[in-house]
């Protein structure tokens, strides 16, 4: 009776006829292929697991499995961009321990990107440093906020016990770069070269008042220095030249000299009654103030100025007005006389006129004005009656 044989079970008699030293039938041929193609895939994943990898080394030791040549540029190129400045030019670049990619025979579980890697030399190594409790607590909790063990800790402070008082000095291990960076580099930097102020004096200006002629614009200097540092300190930053790619130009501004008459403050005009206020009378605005008293009493300038008017003027009768050169004028009407003219340099106290009833005026009195940029207001707000 003729058996036909799956292909599997072919090789399992071919493989038992080899172990027994039987003689290999035409069909066992095929057992010997199967096995042969097992044993090859076998072997090559025996090489993959045992195959070369490549090591990031810092010094002689391995720190961590990288894919490719290229990953270990991107991270050699990363470390050297974060300690340059932007724009400088490198004089000389040294990491210690040194960095090397190596191909080793074992490997790491895991392949680190650039990123990772760097963060690694950056921020993965440990060193000691000093902590000062700043309330109540346990090294536990100490050993928590370093990233440290208990255990750690504690061997590093044999002395200390739970809990520790506020103030105590505690050793604790804290991030340091793997790495040091040292580094030249040539720096070049723009900066503002200030301008100049002038100060001309212009005696038909008063003083107090100045003007611009011209505004004043920085110059321009480009300046080379020649830098080192280790791991982003500067140790030393020497200037090697300096060049003015663009002159300041001066400000000039006048001011003047010329004396003001007016102290800024205003004093009673006249002695008398007040017998009429700032506000609203018969029907219109009183725009000034009345203070009575007898004809021919002296008139006195508030404030220095320069008079401006010295006439009869309608309802005012006759009049005197004061510009104080400050943006402030006074107005002296109903008078009986003068005692200066238009043009006059006038002091404060200084006589100007006598009191009288001239214009639209019921009996001898002072109206009395102050204007502020045109505009007349209250005059009890600077004198006192």
């Amino acid at each position: 009776m003729k058996i036909n044989y799956s292909k599997k079970t072919l090789a399992i008699m071919a493989l038992t006829g080899i172990m027994m030293g039987q003689t290999l039938t035409p069909n066992v041929a095929f057992a010997q292929e199967v096995k042969a193609e097992n044993t090859t895939a076998v072997e090559t994943t025996h090489e993959n697991k045992v195959g070369k990898n490549l090591v990031l080394y810092v010094g002689k030791e391995a720190i961590c499995r990288l894919s490719s040549q290229e990953e270990y540029d991107a991270l050699t190129e990363k470390v050297k961009a974060y300690f340059t400045d932007e724009g400088a030019q490198v004089v000389e670049f040294n990491i210690e321990p040194a960095m090397e990619l190596k191909e080793k025979s074992f490997t790491f579980e895991e392949v680190k990107t650039a990123d990772e890697a760097y963060k690694m030399l950056t921020q993965g190594g440990r060193q000691e440093a000093l902590y000062i409790a700043e309330e109540e607590e346990t090294l536990e909790a100490i050993a928590e906020r370093y990233g440290m063990t208990l255990e750690e800790i504690q061997k590093l402070n044999p002395e200390l016990v739970d809990p520790i008082e506020k103030g105590t000095h505690v050793k604790v291990y804290q991030g340091c770069p793997m790495i040091q960076v040292k580094m030249e580099q040539i720096i070049s930097m723009e900066q503002d070269l200030p301008f100049e102020t002038e100060v001309r004096q212009d005696g038909n200006m008063y003083q107090g008042e100045s003007k611009v002629l011209q505004e004043g614009v920085n110059g321009k200097k480009v300046i080379t220095i020649h830098q080192g540092k280790t791991n982003g300190n500067i140790d030393f930053s020497v200037m090697n030249n300096q060049t003015i790619s663009a002159e300041p130009v001066k400000r000039v501004v006048v001011e003047g000299t010329k004396e003001r008459a007016a102290t800024g403050t205003f004093m009673n005009p006249t002695t008398g009654r007040l017998t009429s206020r700032f506000g609203p009378r018969w029907g219109r605005m009183h725009k000034g103030i009345d203070v009575a008293n007898s004809i021919g009493t002296s008139i006195l300038a508030a404030d220095g100025g320069v008079v401006t008017k010295a006439c009869y003027s309608g309802s005012y009768g006759n009049l005197i007005e004061i510009d104080h050169q400050n943006g402030y004028k006074t107005r002296y009407a109903h008078l009986s006389g003068y005692k200066v003219s238009v043009g006059d340099k006038v002091t404060q106290g200084q006589l100007i006129g006598l009191m009288g009833s001239t214009g639209r005026s019921t009996g001898s009195h002072l109206h009395f004005e102050v204007i502020v940029d045109n505009v007349q207001v209250n005059p009890l707000g600077y004198v006192q009656y």
